[in-house]
C-alpha cells in the first residue's frame, strides 16, 4: 500500500511539473496552464497535498485557457490557403433513417451523425454522417470554437451497401461549400454527438459566433503583477456575408496593465461584418485584480 501511495504521488508531481515546465501545451487549438495556490493568482504556488482515499493529490487553483502564441502566423497561412482555393474536403454519406438508436449505431461504427441545412428563409435539411476520426482531427487543429468558423468543401455521396466501402470511381451527388454552424458534445464522455453544417453562398447573410482569442497571458504585464485576464465576451455574434467570414478576433494583451480594458471598437473587424452585442459599453476583456504592490500596502 505504501508503494502504491508513493507511485501515485510521484505521478501526480510529475504531471504537475510537466505542465509547469511546458507552460502552454496544445489541446484543441488552445493551450492551458494550471496555476497552483489558494490566495493568489501567481502561477505555480504549491499548496500542501491533500489525502483523497489514501492517495496524496495536489489541488489546482484554476485552469486558464490562452491562445496559441503562433496564432497570427497560422491565421495568415489559413488565409493564404483559402485564397488559393485549398479548402479541406470532407466526405459525407446520406442516411435515410433518423432516430436515437440509428445514431448510436453510427457512432459505434466510427461515424458521426450530421445535418446539412440550407441558408434560405425556408431551410431544408439533409441527413448525413461523416467520419469521426477525420472530424476530430479538424477539431484538434482549430479548437472547439474556432472550427465553427472554418469553411469546408462537403462531398455528399450515396450511402454504400452494408459492409461495402465507397468505390474509388464513385462520383458525389453534390459538392457544396459549408460552415460547421453547430456541434454537440457529450458533457461526460466528451464525445462528438452530431455536427450541423450550413450551405454558404457569397450573396447570403450569415449569423455566426466568432471567438475572441488573446496572446499568451504570460507576456501580459498586468498578469505578471498579480492580475488575470477577464474575458467578458469570449465570443461575439457577427452578421456577415458568405465571402467574408472572420475566423477569430485576436487581441494583443502584451502591453495591458491591471485595470486596462479592450472595447469592441478596438477589435480589427473586417469590412462588411457587423458585430451585435447586447451592451456595447461593456468591454470585450479586461485585466482584473490588484497588483502585488497595492496588495502589500
Amino acid at each position: 500500500m505504501a508503494s502504491l501511495i508513493r507511485t501515485a504521488r510521484s505521478l501526480s508531481q510529475r504531471a504537475a511539473f510537466a505542465l509547469r515546465a511546458t507552460g502552454a501545451g496544445s489541446q484543441l487549438g488552445t493551450s492551458h496552464r494550471v496555476d497552483y495556490g489558494v490566495e493568489t493568482h501567481a502561477p505555480c504556488q504549491l499548496v500542501p497535498p491533500r489525502m483523497i482515499s489514501g492517495l496524496y493529490m495536489q489541488s489546482a487553483r484554476h485552469i486558464t485557457f490562452i491562445s496559441d502564441p503562433f496564432q497570427r502566423e497560422k491565421d495568415a497561412l489559413e488565409a493564404a490557403r483559402v485564397a488559393a482555393g485549398q479548402t479541406v474536403t470532407i466526405q459525407a454519406y446520406v442516411r435515410d433513417i433518423a432516430g436515437t438508436s440509428r445514431s448510436t449505431r453510427l457512432r459505434d461504427k466510427g461515424r458521426t451523425p450530421a445535418l446539412l441545412f440550407s441558408a434560405e428563409p425556408d431551410p431544408q435539411k439533409m441527413l448525413l454522417h461523416i467520419d469521426t476520426i477525420k472530424w476530430k482531427k479538424e477539431v484538434r487543429k482549430y479548437g472547439p470554437r474556432r472550427v465553427l468558423t472554418e469553411q469546408y468543401n462537403l462531398e455528399v455521396y450515396a450511402a454504400p451497401e452494408e459492409g461495402e466501402e465507397l468505390s474509388p470511381d464513385a462520383k458525389p451527388l453534390e459538392v457544396v461549400r459549408v460552415l460547421a454552424k453547430q456541434m454537440h458534445v457529450d458533457a461526460q464522455s466528451n464525445m462528438i454527438e452530431n455536427v450541423n453544417f450550413v450551405r454558404i453562398k457569397d450573396n447570403a447573410t450569415l449569423r455566426i459566433k466568432v471567438p475572441v482569442m488573446v496572446t499568451p497571458e504570460e507576456l501580459c504585464p498586468g498578469v505578471r503583477k498579480g492580475g488575470w485576464c477577464n474575458r467578458v465576451m469570449p465570443e461575439i455574434l457577427c452578421i456577415c456575408p458568405g465571402h467574408t467570414i472572420p475566423k477569430s478576433f485576436l487581441v494583443d494583451i502584451s502591453r495591458l496593465e491591471v485595470g486596462d480594458k479592450v472595447m469592441l471598437k478596438d477589435l480589427d473587424i473586417p469590412e462588411g461584418v457587423r458585430a451585435r452585442v447586447k451592451d456595447p459599453s461593456l468591454p470585450v476583456l479586461m485585466i482584473s485584480g490588484k497588483t502585488k504592490r497595492a496588495a502589500a500596502e
